[in-house]
């Protein structure tokens, strides 16, 4: 299995899973797993981690090599907006929603005297 979008393949194939199902279980568009599986898009390395935790792949970081990442690099800290931006797994919409929801949370908290990352 040469790349990430067979490894996907066979993983689901063996534990008869579909690509709607691991979408619902990533809580990701069933598009978004879609455009895995054609090269269309290589996953977020948090989506590569969320799969192989999903499909309890060993040994732990072959899919994130597969895609591209390597296993053992430190991941730098994001805010949550740059990390809601970048996913391609999250509809625009929902992109939109959730920027807004904390916008309205960092305001409240911000309101109260507390601090918000």
């Amino acid at each position: 299995m040469g790349t990430f979008a067979d490894a996907l393949r066979a993983l689901l194939a063996e534990r008869g899973m579909s690509q709607r199902e691991l979408a619902r279980r990533l809580g990701v568009s069933a598009q978004a797993v879609n455009s895995w599986f054609t090269g269309g898009i290589t996953p977020a390395r948090e989506n590569v981690e969320r799969v192989e935790d999903e499909l309890a792949v060993e040994p732990r970081g072959w899919l994130l090599e597969l895609a591209g990442y390597s296993a053992n690099a430190p991941q730098p800290s994001v805010s949550p907006e740059v990390a809601i931006r970048g996913d391609p797994g999250l509809h625009p919409e929902d992109k939109r929603a959730l920027l807004h929801v904390l916008r309205i949370a960092r305001e409240r908290h911000t309101q109260a005297g507390e601090g918000l990352p």
